[in-house]
């Protein structure tokens, strides 16, 4: 696999957090928020060929009464699914040939100093046309990736579930445990919003930004409907890897703002 770690990464990441329990820092992320459900924006930059996946996966997700996935702006350039830019507050899905890396799904969550994540995006990779022939591929593998942005690790084969790593029909989508996991997760309140368009409110004013379900991209012409209004942030390393096997791996990174880079990796099978 063709994953590039930077030396001096590593000597900070000993000290900072593989010097500790790696897997109890990681555990638990989940986007803050004073209150369910999580109205969490997403940036449509998937081309024609991963439409319905997408879609359905976001569909899936969203009957859970923890979150709401809606699309609010798309863009499917080569040159935008290529770079897939991370953007505070939002998740971007982007599809690109992004060469023989050896990954199928990589999954980048964002999580500040606080430990909440608070921007997302997943890359699904065209290059390996062989596995997305497999029935059911693309959906397992769109959901799947999606699901770790929302606070998901990954779980053991044949559990019915997308969160396997598995290519079985029955691991499409989310399963009720999914589901229950997620209102475990999301289960007390926090005291800010890390996601964007949710109320804000300071000691002299309060804000409201325009919610997804308002502006969601729908019909034929979604492609060209409005670009965000949120900057970009920068692009992470990958870092060190952390846990792994012939199936998954996690990698961890520093971020600039004192909070980490967390990448979910689904191998290819």
């Amino acid at each position: 696999m063709k994953l590039r770690s930077n030396i001096a990464l590593c000597s900070t990441l000993a000290l900072t957090l593989i010097g500790v329990n790696a897997h109890a820092e990681l555990a638990g992320k989940h986007w803050a928020r004073k209150s369910n459900p999580v109205m969490l924006r997403v940036v449509d930059s998937v081309t024609i060929s991963w439409d319905a996946a997408f879609s359905t996966a976001l569909q899936k997700w969203s009957e859970s009464p923890v979150f709401d996935l809606n699309v609010v702006s798309s863009d499917d350039s080569a040159t935008t699914r290529e770079a897939c830019g991370l953007i505070q507050g939002q998740l971007r899905v982007c599809n690109y040939t992004y060469g023989t890396t050896g990954w199928l799904g990589l999954a980048t969550i964002g999580v500040d100093a606080n430990g909440h994540i608070d921007k997302a995006r997943v890359r699904l990779n065209d290059s390996y046309t062989a596995s997305w022939s497999v029935t059911g591929q693309r959906n397992h593998v769109a959901c799947h990736e999606i699901g770790h942005t929302l606070g998901f690790d990954h779980m053991s084969s044949g559990q019915g579930t997308c969160m396997d790593l598995t290519q079985d029909l029955a691991s499409q989508w989310p399963s009720l445990a999914n589901y229950e996991f997620l209102l475990a997760l999301y289960g007390h309140a926090d005291t800010y919003n890390s996601y964007a368009g949710a109320t804000t409110t300071t000691s002299t004013t309060t804000s409201t930004t325009t919610s997804g379900a308002s502006t969601a991209c729908t019909g034929r012409n979604k492609k060209t409907c409005a670009a965000s209004a949120f900057a970009a942030s920068e692009e992470p390393s990958m870092g060190v890897k952390v846990r792994g096997d012939k199936k998954g791996q996690v990698w961890v990174s520093p971020r600039k703002d004192g909070g980490i880079w967390i990448h979910h990796v689904d191998l290819v099978p």
